[in-house]
């Protein structure tokens, strides 16, 4: 029979080892994980420029409003280059500028439009009055040109050389129709609605 000593001496060695073993493990276990923060974390929620820190939002609203007014300035030069040199009484010229207008207008209602939401988005009342009273003459100005393509159809018609001419102005004329009730009435909404806005804020 084994001798009682050396049990006690096994059951000795295995609780030291076991206790020897725990330290170790507890002395090189990992660091648990922080827990996650509840609330979640923006990246890119400011932007660094010349006049400090500034939101993310405001400054790409800053770029959209860069960009309408570039692109209204560009699309308004375009407008006055088509009218030049102007001939006026000439029922052919005014009928083909009136359509190149119209057929450039998706340009600078973009401008306009975009101009509106960085306004209105960055609640800037006197930017907002601005782009109605530009978004206003631009609607006149058009009811006034495509009053005077309406006259000048019967003309322009009786000019027509063949069948075929006829019916290519007849096309011009529905899609310039269309062009010249749409584009008035988006830009009348336009301005109305940023003045509301503006008086609002």
């Amino acid at each position: 029979m084994p001798d009682a000593s050396d049990s006690v001496r096994q059951r000795r060695g295995r609780v030291l080892h076991d206790g020897l073993h725990d330290r170790r493990r507890s002395h090189y276990s990992p660091a648990e994980p922080e827990p996650m923060s509840a609330t979640p974390q923006l990246i890119g929620a400011t932007v660094s420029g010349p006049g400090g820190p500034r939101p993310a939002s405001e400054a790409a609203w800053d770029l959209l409003g860069l960009a309408g007014s570039t692109f209204a300035f560009v699309a308004a030069v375009d407008i006055l280059l088509l009218l030049l040199p102007a001939r006026l009484g000439d029922s052919r010229w005014e009928f083909d500028a009136i359509t190149a207008i119209l057929g450039g207008m998706p340009l600078l209602f973009v401008g306009l439009l975009l101009g509106y939401a960085s306004a209105y988005a960055r609640e800037r009342a006197g930017i907002l009055r601005l782009w109605s009273v530009l978004a206003l003459v631009a609607a006149l100005f058009l009811i006034v040109a495509f009053t005077d393509y309406l006259l000048r159809i019967p003309a322009v018609l009786a000019g027509a050389g063949s069948n075929a001419e006829r019916a290519e102005l007849v096309k011009a004329m529905i899609r310039t129709s269309c062009q010249g009730v749409a584009y008035p009435l988006a830009l009348s909404w336009l301005s109305l609605r940023a003045w509301v806005q503006a008086s609002q804020t």
